[in-house]
């Protein structure tokens, strides 16, 4: 076998699952006479109700702030104790990390060996079973009832001798809700292993089990700025539990793996505690209002959520009424099967008129 030959195997060997964002509409654009800046993007979760002076301000402070010439080192001990202030944690069992998905990375690299298993709920954030597999391990899943409850104890039989690893996301993407806190508990209290909340919607949300982590020694929550925070783009997200565990997911994390600027602006955001206070108040408001104006629309089924975005069910095709929407410059997400009940579509909560330019447009297409 000639090296080209050889180089061309190992590639197709090194095929793996990857994650797949939300479709771009550059496509549709064109046809539809759109500019990019004219979309209306609800279809990544992202809290575009975060006040952007306020944002451009903090970062031209960590522009006159940061040296970038140098490695992070006392940035990333400054959030840390930004963080446990907020959140009144020990600053000793915080992990931060270049969002959340290195984390998740993480847990599988630090707690899965050989043919050990990780087992999760069914739909759910697609990074668990995607880094899972990538990794080599088997990746259980679980569906959901057809309310997207969880049947805790059908979840707790197909754990085996070997699975040591769960993830649980709640409140729940795509679905939206969040699981009962005695359901959480009993996982938690019932499973051999390592159980990972990920908890990157919970300041929408009723609950946090962060209280648990001091009587539960497998339990790991994922946390992020992505979202309340409004700090996508920089990619920030951390973990809280043990010291034990803690120092095991320090050990597999690369060094300086979160930039010195997404490191500053974090810390420098969660001094505004009133913003935040307001933006997630505005945030639950806004999605009241959205499920309320979406829930009148004839032949529209939308599901009461705890997260900053809304599922939701057409009887029109929902492939049609998706492009249909792009085709008026308003980006929603698509699931092509949901618990076998075929495809669903899920819209963010955005600015008051993003939001009624989606529930204009989808009250257009499905009743025309």
């Amino acid at each position: 076998m000639s090296t080209a030959e050889w180089i061309r195997h190992r590639l197709k060997e090194t095929v793996r699952e990857v994650y797949v964002p939300s479709g771009d509409a550059l496509p549709a654009i064109p046809a539809g006479g759109l500019n990019r800046k004219d979309l209306v993007r609800l279809d990544a979760n992202e809290n575009l109700l975060f006040p952007p002076p306020l944002l451009s301000a903090v970062l031209r402070e960590v522009v006159d702030e940061v040296d970038v010439r140098t490695y992070p080192r006392l940035e990333e001990e400054g959030l840390n104790e930004a963080i446990a202030d907020y959140l009144n944690f020990p600053t000793t069992q915080i992990v931060v990390s270049n969002g959340s998905d290195p984390l998740i990375e993480s847990c599988v690299k630090a707690f899965l060996r050989g043919d050990e298993e990780a087992i999760s709920i069914s739909p759910t954030f697609a990074m668990y079973k995607i880094i899972t597999r990538n990794h080599g391990f088997n990746y259980v899943e679980v569906p959901l009832k057809e309310d997207f409850s969880l049947n805790v104890d059908v979840f707790l039989s197909e754990v085996k001798a070997n699975t040591v690893l769960c993830f649980l996301n709640s409140p729940n993407n795509p679905t939206g809700n969040q699981f009962p806190l005695a359901d959480v508990k009993k996982i938690i209290e019932a499973f051999n292993g390592f159980v990972v909340i990920d908890e990157a919607y919970v300041d929408f949300a009723p609950y946090s089990v962060l209280d648990l982590i001091k009587k539960s020694e497998n339990l790991i929550v994922l946390r992020t700025f992505s979202k309340a925070f409004g700090l996508a783009g920089l990619r920030i997200g951390y973990s809280l539990s043990n010291s034990e565990v803690t120092d095991a997911l320090k050990r597999v994390q690369l060094p300086f793996n979160v930039n010195k600027v997404s490191l500053t602006t974090a810390r420098k955001i969660l001094e505004h505690r009133d913003v935040i206070a307001d933006v997630v108040s505005l945030v639950k408001s806004e999605r009241g209002k959205l499920f309320r104006r979406m829930a009148k629309i004839s032949g529209v089924t939308p599901f009461n959520s705890d997260a900053n975005f809304i599922l939701f069910k057409t009887e029109k095709d929902p492939e049609k009424i998706y492009h249909g929407l792009q085709k008026k410059g308003v980006l929603v997400r698509r699931f092509k099967s949901i618990l076998e009940r075929g495809e669903f579509l899920r819209v963010t909560v955005g600015l008051p008129k993003m939001n009624a330019s989606f529930t204009d447009s989808l009250k257009e297409l499905c009743e025309e």
